[in-house]
């Protein structure tokens, strides 16, 4: 049986070394605001998976597992995890005097509740498609039983990207948008206006994990500040306006020129975050014209991703035809031979083999998010030229967000991946797979047996071979066409302490007023 504990932080050593200046420095109190550019319509913590959404919950809400500053699974919630030799039994021992933000205690009874409407409701309940039963032999021990082996459970259910929360099990009968704002998180709720903000207050019941510092979503996580404020600002002029005001602490998506100007001044500071996360074109592949191989296909060779990417990010980006970063040892070249193909005379070909009569196909995008609006208008452009009747709408980001998951309405629509690429292939099966595929491509056998293959092996090689198939069939077929990898300007004061810049997510535990 292989057991997992509560680690002692990577950055224990840091911290120790650090303590005695940084102790003067830290102290609790102040009111921080943030700007980010877009909203949510949804705080229920088991029917989001966008990163809009993610940075306003994250304070608020705790999982069972959370992944560490390299993205690896560690117990949060659970004080130790032990799995069976043969891989169908995970036994959670959960920490006692875990508090919910009504100063209720945590228990078996709220955690297997939880998992249930997580099963039920979440984008990515596939997580929970393995799983025969949960048993709570006592207050504080969760087993799952497992119908048959799932090799990267762990690795999902620490997933930020549409977190397993725990909350408490008489809010876990409700249905989807009901619940109260409740979990045990080291800020509480206090008020949310979807179009403008969401503010909470330090949860002074907070039970932190043990150890000595915070690590990556896991960890002793310290709340200094008495509230944080999302506030909503969508244009980057605006929220870059705010900032230099003093109205904001902290904002982020800020352009190259304006991030350049603000590195000039004396109260504030410009941070770099690259790669942050993956433009991305989602395609709907039931919606007529684009159900259309072929006619996929012929796009995908029009286009010219450097000159998308340049106008995207300002610059701020590197090309990958790949869905996870190089560094990551999945990395694979499947999808280079179909991406930012850029070929005129090949583009022509396929489109004129697809039957294409100029039907209009209908292209979503938002300017809460510029490098999806500036992507969205490039690539328009190149597959104009190709002969395509592209009819652009520009919609507020959570309405374009809703319509993107509907199977008929629209035909493509500029999107951005995250938490994915940071934390590899098993985060995309939600997206890749199944009921929940980005392309409503749930019906593609080899995608189907390429991925019960990655589920089923324990060997890292036998797991390579099926994503670089995966890799290779979405780029084939053009469900998705993957821009690149973009970088992330973030603006914040000087007296901001303790802030670490961190793929996917914006962390406001463990940060401080110096």
């Amino acid at each position: 049986m292989t057991t997992y504990r509560l680690p002692l932080s990577a950055g224990l050593i840091v911290a120790l070394a650090l303590a005695s200046g940084a102790a003067l420095a830290q102290k609790k109190g102040g009111d921080m605001i943030m700007a980010q550019p877009a909203g949510t319509n949804t705080l229920d913590p088991h029917f989001t998976a966008s990163a809009a959404a993610r940075n306003m919950m994250l304070g608020m809400y705790e999982t069972l597992m959370a992944i560490d500053e390299n993205t690896a699974p560690i117990p949060h919630l659970a004080e130790k995890v032990s799995v069976a030799e043969d891989g169908l039994t995970y036994t959670f021992a959960l920490r006692k005097g875990v508090k919910f933000h009504t100063g209720k205690e945590m228990t078996s009874a709220d955690v297997k509740a939880s998992f249930d409407r997580f099963g039920q409701l979440s984008p990515e309940k596939t997580t929970m498609a393995s799983v025969d039963r949960i048993d709570t032999p006592d207050p504080y021990t969760v087993v799952f039983k497992m119908k048959a082996l799932d090799t990267s459970f762990l690795d999902r259910l620490a997933s930020p990207a549409s977190p397993t929360t725990i909350i408490p099990a008489e809010e876990a009968v409700k249905p989807v948008n009901k619940t109260n704002n409740i979990s045990t998180g080291p800020y509480q709720f206090v008020e949310w206006e979807p179009d403008t903000h969401l503010k909470v207050k330090r949860f002074d019941g907070y039970a932190a994990a043990p150890g000595k510092a915070a690590d990556g979503l896991g960890g002793k996580k310290t709340a200094y500040f008495d509230t944080v404020t999302v506030r909503i600002i969508r244009e980057a002029s605006a929220r870059v306006a705010a900032l230099e005001a003093g109205q904001v602490q902290y904002v982020e998506d800020v352009p190259v020129l304006a991030a350049q100007r603000l590195a000039g001044n004396a109260k504030l500071k410009v941070v770099d975050l690259l790669p942050a996360a993956q433009p991305v074109m989602l395609i709907n592949s039931v919606q007529a014209p684009t159900n259309n191989a072929k006619l996929r296909q012929a796009m995908q060779a029009a286009i010219d991703m450097k000159e998308v990417m340049t106008a995207a990010t300002d610059g701020n980006f590197k090309l990958n035809h790949s869905f996870v970063y190089p560094n990551n040892p999945y990395f694979n070249d499947a999808g280079k031979p179909y991406y930012s193909v850029n070929d005129s005379k090949k583009a022509k070909q396929l489109l004129a083999e697809s039957g294409y009569k100029g039907e209009p196909i209908v292209m979503l995008t938002n300017k809460d998010y510029q490098y999806m609006y500036k992507s969205a208008l490039v690539m328009s452009e190149q597959l104009k030229d190709l002969g395509i009747n592209i009819k652009l709408e520009v919609l507020d980001w959570p309405t374009m967000a809703d319509l993107s998951r509907k199977r008929e309405g629209w035909n493509m629509a500029a999107s951005g991946l995250a938490i994915q690429p940071f934390v590899g292939p098993y985060s995309f099966m939600k997206l890749f797979w199944g009921a929940t595929h980005i392309a409503f491509a749930d019906k593609d056998p080899v995608l189907e047996e390429a991925w019960t293959r990655f589920n089923k092996s324990l060997k890292l090689e036998d797991r390579k071979a099926a994503w670089t198939q995966i890799e290779g069939r979405m780029a084939d077929q053009a469900y998705v066409f993957k821009l690149g990898d973009s970088g992330n300007k973030l603006a914040m004061t000087k007296n901001l302490g303790g802030f670490k810049p961190y793929a996917g997510a914006v962390r406001m535990w463990d940060v401080w007023f110096e």
